[in-house]
């Protein structure tokens, strides 16, 4: 247990005591060997009592939880080592920020897992998965290094010009998703899903369609009869066949209440810039590569995308259950306001036409119409010769 209240606790032979996350000592008491434990703890033993207890002092502190799994408690138990050396180090070089290990529901493996809650001081959830934290702690370390030779020295210390614990990695926001019901009968399907944090908070909406394709590869309207309307009346007429379908990302809204740390000039702003979406049709599949959205380089409540890309998939008795009762998962991904970007020389140049992400998106969705009414109309010519 931690030691709290006046900061002392009493010591009894073999009594395990714990500096940081990596440093366990075992109190030996010579002449007092009855009055603790009898057997010699080894530093496994030590870390095995940690993960029984994370329970009651860690971020899953309720009793009437079941003991977590062994490969989420080793899991967890290293979390909460880096985030405790990471933030030793960021108290030292006088940052304003805070890591905690928390566990979340990852919706890619459908498992818990652990993540990183970075704090900063304002109300702006951040949160970091493992990786990027203990990628990260060599920058860190380096730079406690130089902040240690200073104090030894007697050195003033001078902090780096850029954002120490800031890189210029993509930041997750949260993931939205939507049923795939509908391509069960091959029907069109349009909704406006929540974006929810890690937390569990709703920070967005994005807005999805999913279209169906004809035989022919293009969309309806069909007419009664027509061979190639793909509707079907009993899902189990699409095993063993090819459907074809447009995945449609209009664009993405933030909740009001999100405009955080803005000032008055900046109201319709977003937390982030350079907003984008990646998505998976089955996000338990390994062998699916994730589709990506184009990127919204401004800072915007409504970063538009105008997003279109077409799917073509053999239907299996397993992917024919994963429409009738799986889900499309969709992430959003973006830079903090605070993290200034340099953008690639072409970025520059259209950075400086005002509005210019939203004018390609939707020159990119109407291209898309133009394409799709020129292909109607070959097909009806075709049918009058």
């Amino acid at each position: 247990r931690p030691v709290s209240g006046e900061g002392y606790a009493e010591l009894k032979h073999n009594y395990r005591v714990w500096f940081g996350g990596n440093y366990a000592f075992r109190f030996v008491f010579p002449g007092h060997e009855g009055e603790g434990d009898p057997e010699d703890p080894t530093f496994a033993s030590a870390e095995e009592e940690i993960s029984q207890n994370i329970r009651a002092a860690g971020p899953l502190a309720d009793p009437n939880l079941p003991p977590l799994p062994t490969e989420l408690q080793t899991k967890l138990i290293s979390a909460m080592r880096l985030t405790e050396q990471v933030n030793i180090m960021a108290k030292d070089l006088t940052t304003n920020l805070v890591f905690v290990s928390k566990i979340f529901r990852n919706n890619v493996t459908g498992e818990p897992d652990v993540c990183v809650l970075v704090k900063d001081g304002s109300n702006v959830e951040t949160y970091w998965f493992l990786d990027k934290l203990d990628r990260l702690r060599e920058v860190y370390e380096r730079e406690w290094q130089r902040w240690e030779r200073c104090v030894l020295t007697n050195e003033k210390y001078i902090p780096p010009a850029v954002h120490l614990f800031e890189d210029d990695g993509d930041e997750f926001i949260g993931d939205a998703d939507v049923w795939l019901l509908s391509l069960a009968n091959m029907m069109e399907f349009e909704c406006s899903t929540p974006v929810v944090s890690i937390s569990g908070r709703v920070l967005a909406h994005v807005r999805v369609k999913l279209l169906p394709l004809g035989q022919d590869g293009l969309p309806g309207p069909w007419e009664v009869g027509d061979p190639n309307d793909p509707y079907v009346d009993n899902p189990e007429e699409l095993v063993g066949r090819e459907i074809q379908f447009e995945v449609h990302i209009s664009d993405v809204v933030f909740e009001p209440d999100y405009q955080m740390q803005l000032t008055q000039e900046a109201k319709d702003s977003s937390p982030f810039h350079h907003t984008h979406l990646r998505y998976k049709i089955n996000a338990k599949d390994d062998n699916e590569p994730w589709s990506n959205t184009p990127v919204c380089r401004s800072s915007t409540m409504q970063p538009f995308f105008g997003y279109v890309e077409t799917h073509t998939i053999a239907v299996t008795p397993e992917f024919l259950q994963h429409l009738q009762e799986g889900r499309m998962l969709l992430q959003l991904w973006g830079l903090p306001a605070s993290f200034a970007t340099e953008d690639v020389e072409e970025e520059e140049i259209w950075e400086d036409i005002p509005g210019i992400d939203d004018e390609l998106a939707r020159g990119r969705t109407e291209l898309q119409a133009l394409r799709n009414e020129i292909l109607h109309s070959e097909k009806l010519l075709a049918h009058l010769r």
